[in-house]
């Protein structure tokens, strides 16, 4: 996988960061899920720019959907000259207009054939290459054990050496071997989803430390080490009584410190906000800061947490604007190695070739 060379890289991210005032930091951190229509009054608010942005369903027509993600990049370059990533699913293919509609991953599974999904997504990535789309939150990790949970058919199934295999060529097929032709995918979700009491979802997690590494954590490590995986999600659930969300020992200590992850990690869609109601936090604010000392790059899908509160909390001295900064840094990593800043428009020449299959 053809990555910028790590020193030019790093000069290219220092600089970037050095130059960024706070607002535009935060700004790399948030998210606006704009479902492929995105107002004015909405962009009006992400004065430093934006960091992600989502495009789910879309328009009625390809064409419509590039234009959309075309005019995002318009609207948010001036900000800070940083493009904005956009995502969407694509788990059994891009959630858009006339995209394939593949097999849902347990029947993937049942295949035991990694060649075949490496060639699925090789499809989704033209796809979402020709709209503009350059993150997937996809696929699907989780090593599913209990039948009872809902969403088991997301998944390869109970067996980690099988998910391993899949989750890695899924990765390999969606980021392609030039990352700056690829689609950034996500693995999810981190960590023993799908694994929790009584089978319930977004439930706590009772996993021993080895088997959380030696089972659930195995399709994940495979996808890094193996696939150079660029994005990680964190799970809804909790490990010994921590929700992940704000569990630096689960996204810092364990994805970065033993496996070795260099990408970034972006939320579960309202993680912060379940934080607060579940009563873990007090206020969004307190979740922000939780989950950016935790590890969590990204908050996605609208800024509930990542705020100015956690800008005016770094000016107060209560948290160091090194954590902001090393958040960015994930940030502006991924973006580079899928070479965003020197193409981030949608790939219109693909449109009639990549959907022609």
């Amino acid at each position: 996988m053809s990555k910028i060379p790590h020193e030019s890289q790093e000069a290219k991210i220092n600089a970037l960061i050095n130059k960024m005032t706070l607002q535009q930091k935060l700004g790399q951190m948030q998210c606006l899920m704009a479902s492929w229509g995105m107002p004015e009054d909405a962009i009006d608010r992400f004065i430093g720019g934006l960091g992600a942005t989502s495009a789910f369903a879309g328009a009625d027509t390809v064409e419509a959907n590039a234009d959309f993600a075309d005019q995002s990049q318009k609207k948010i370059l001036p900000r800070c000259d940083i493009p904005v990533l956009v995502h969407s699913e694509a788990v059994t293919g891009l959630n858009a207009v006339d995209a394939t509609i593949f097999p849902s991953a347990i029947g993937l599974g049942a295949t035991w054939n990694p060649d075949t999904v490496q060639t699925m997504a090789d499809i989704i990535r033209k796809q979402m290459l020709a709209v503009g789309v350059r993150q997937a939150l996809s696929p699907v990790m989780d090593v599913a054990r209990d039948p009872r949970w809902g969403r088991v058919g997301e998944t390869y199934g109970e067996d980690p050496t099988l998910c391993a295999a899949m989750s890695v060529a899924f990765t390999k097929g969606l980021q392609s071997e030039n990352l700056k032709d690829g689609v950034a995918a996500t693995g999810k979700h981190f960590l023993g989803y799908g694994l929790s009491e009584g089978g319930l979802n977004m439930a706590a997690n009772p996993i021993p430390a080895r088997e959380l590494r030696e089972v659930y954590a195995k399709p994940f490590q495979a996808a890094i080490t193996e696939g150079g995986l660029q994005s990680v999600m964190n799970s809804y659930g909790s490990i010994d009584g921590e929700m992940i969300i704000m569990a630096r020992s689960i996204l810092t200590n364990l994805l970065r410190d033993e496996m070795g992850f260099e990408g970034m990690v972006v939320s579960d869609y309202m993680s912060t906000n379940k934080a607060v109601d579940q009563k873990i936090c007090q206020n969004h604010v307190e979740a922000g800061i939780g989950a950016l000392c935790a590890g969590c790059d990204v908050e996605m899908p609208n800024p509930y947490a990542y705020t100015q509160e956690v800008v005016d909390a770094v000016k107060r001295g209560e948290i160091s604007e090194a954590l902001i900064d090393l958040a960015v840094r994930h940030v502006l990593r991924v973006k580079l190695n899928l070479g965003l800043f020197e193409n981030p428009y949608a790939r219109r020449e693909m449109i009639g070739p990549a959907y022609d299959r």
